[in-house]
């Protein structure tokens, strides 16, 4: 019982905690000896404090931080478990073992400490040599209560001490589990969003080379090549951007401008395009965002009428939000119903996904438009 167990948690064997429980119980040792000092010349008692009576007290108060690092230990290897590191004994059959441990180690201490106690006592008072289990059998009761208080107060300090960092790992485990899942659920996203960018690619390529088709059947020489050219310098900005989760507005624009230039080839003057920009420079957004909602426009309006096909596009800050909108002329050979076609559903995916459903994508009838919209907080726009 002299020696504290080798294999000591982490824990109980920092340098704080060592310091602590070491100065606790040597300042204690002090606080009883100037106790007996102060009796002696108040009451004048026998007690005289010498080198024998200081070093035999700190001697005896040494022997508490001991048992104080045993105790420490046991609750810490019981409670939380040295392999594991998280939570260890659970339940009624843990706390029952637990309980005997201590209760052990309690018939084993409280005897040895007063058997302790008396012979350094008889060594600082120069009495007469007993042996350990005369000191045993002539130790008062109040002796054995005192000893066994000041136990219980050390076992519900190290049952503190075991759940306070029981309670630390658990927290420090659980940030860790939040953060390894949002980094795979952004990891997921960023896959995702890629994934929906590679679509996007070969989907506007097909609708371009539609538009070199049909130029190719009755167009110039020279005008399909400007035409060939024009679809290069769009798929740049595709490839250029399919790595951004934004861009300069700007930009946007002209690819988007571009992109009706070209459908312009395809569709002589079948359509009328007006762009109404109220916002500043340097604003930026997600690449494809007006694109996609002008092809929704040429997709399900201009391709699907025969007549005259107005294009509005509006971008605009309201109730700190980014609008865009763009409204076309719908066909009355086409639906009523709401909803949105394939490629204002990746663009919809790509939003929720990127601005964590906080960016809203629409797209109804009203009356004899077709009005598709987007919406982005200007605050989470700007954290990309």
């Amino acid at each position: 019982m002299n020696s504290v167990p080798t294999q000591l948690s982490a824990s109980t064997r920092s340098p704080w905690l060592i310091l602590l429980v070491i100065g606790f119980w040597s300042l204690l040792g002090l606080l009883y000896l100037s106790s007996l000092t102060l009796n002696a010349q108040q009451f004048d008692t026998t007690f005289r404090l010498t080198s024998k009576t200081f070093f035999g007290t700190q001697l005896v108060f040494l022997n508490w931080s001991f048992v104080t690092f045993f105790v420490f230990w046991l609750m810490e290897r019981s409670l939380i478990g040295e392999r594991s590191k998280a939570v260890g004994v659970k339940g009624r059959s843990g706390r029952v073992t637990l309980s005997a441990m201590l209760l052990v180690v309690a018939l084993i201490w409280i005897p040895y400490l007063l058997v302790a106690d008396g012979l350094i006592g008889d060594w600082m008072f120069d009495r007469g040599r007993r042996t350990p289990l005369e000191v045993l059998l002539r130790t008062d009761y109040f002796s054995v209560f005192f000893v066994g208080i000041l136990y219980l107060l050390i076992c519900v300090a190290g049952l503190g001490l075991a759940y306070s960092k029981r309670w630390r790992l658990e927290r420090e485990r659980t940030l860790e589990l939040n953060q390894r899942d949002a980094r795979y659920r952004m990891e997921l996203s960023d896959l995702h969003m890629q994934l929906l960018k590679s679509q996007l690619s070969p989907h506007f390529l097909f609708n371009s080379l539609g538009s070199v088709s049909a130029l190719a059947r009755s167009a110039p020489r020279s005008q399909i090549i400007d035409t060939v050219q024009a679809i290069g310098d769009l798929l740049r900005y595709a490839l250029t951007t399919s790595t951004e989760r934004t861009v300069s507005l700007d930009a946007e624009i002209g690819f988007t401008q571009n992109y009706v230039q070209l459908q312009s080839l395809r569709f002589d003057d079948r359509f009328e395009f007006k762009l109404d920009n109220q916002v500043q420079a340097h604003t930026s957004c997600p690449p494809f965002m007006l694109q996609t909602l002008v092809e929704n426009a040429f997709v399900h309006g201009v391709e699907q009428s025969s007549d005259h096909t107005r294009i509005i596009a509006r971008i605009a800050i309201s109730a700190d939000r980014l609008l865009v909108e763009v409204t076309n002329d719908r066909p009355s050979s086409v639906r009523s119903a709401d909803g949105l076609g394939i490629a204002m559903n990746n663009l919809k995916r790509r939003l929720d996904l990127q601005f964590d459903q906080q960016a809203t994508c629409v797209g109804r009838a009203d009356g004899p438009w077709y009005r598709a919209c987007v919406s982005i907080p200007l605050d989470v726009l700007n954290d990309e």
